[in-house]
């Protein structure tokens, strides 16, 4: 046999695996391995909608857009809230209460809590605008509720919830409810913050 046959054989040899090697690389798959579901959670009233979007992910959290569509939507209380046709992420309020969104697709699943509420709110605060008082001392805070108009709504629906912010020098004994039973703990300045649905307002806490 020539020389030259061989060198070209070995030539076309040498390109035809390269081109294997590097096709296999192309089309290795990427399996959705989980979903980034956003909002992370929805406080809607009656008769109000909210949109969510779910973005699939490899293993190595690369991002794929062109399976989004075939994601599948559930909800686990129909008479709190429903999704729209069409296979979205759209979610309308029907009733007060707590629903949970899943969204699937491959190996992902996420869920989203989706809170129903009664209309009209405007505004919140908390009474007194100002604690200060003593270690040891256990003071009591309310919520006030309030529409557009600055009328006061009831606070019955709504998911109300409470938390200090350096909690070494104050205590929360009622985080959740319309009022909540505070404890000073040591001297010092924090916040108590009230949080009603997705609003929220902070007022001083003074421990002296």
């Amino acid at each position: 046999m020539r020389a030259g046959t061989k060198c070209a054989r070995a030539l076309a040899l040498t390109l035809t695996l390269s081109w294997i090697g590097s096709g296999c690389e192309s089309f290795e798959p990427e399996w959705v391995e989980s979903l980034a579901l956003s909002p992370d959670s929805v406080h809607i009233s009656v008769g109000e909608t909210a949109s969510f979007t779910a973005t699939p992910l490899s293993a190595r959290d690369q991002e794929l857009p062109d399976r989004a569509e075939r994601v599948q939507w559930f909800l686990n209380a129909p008479g709190v809230a429903t999704l729209a046709d069409g296979g979205t992420g759209a979610v309308t309020a029907e009733g007060l209460g707590n629903a949970t969104l899943v969204a699937r697709l491959g190996r992902g699943t996420a869920q989203a809590p989706v809170f129903v509420q009664p209309p009209g709110l405007a505004r919140i605060e908390i009474v007194p605008d100002r604690i200060e008082v003593s270690p040891g001392n256990r003071p009591r805070v309310e919520a006030r509720l309030y529409d557009a108009q600055g009328d006061s709504l009831s606070p019955v629906g709504f998911r109300i919830s409470w938390t200090i912010i350096d909690p070494d020098i104050g205590f929360v004994g009622t985080p959740t409810g319309p009022s909540a039973d505070l404890l000073a703990r040591r001297v010092g300045t924090t916040q108590i913050r009230l949080i009603v649905g997705s609003m929220s307002t902070n007022v001083p806490f003074i421990v002296r």
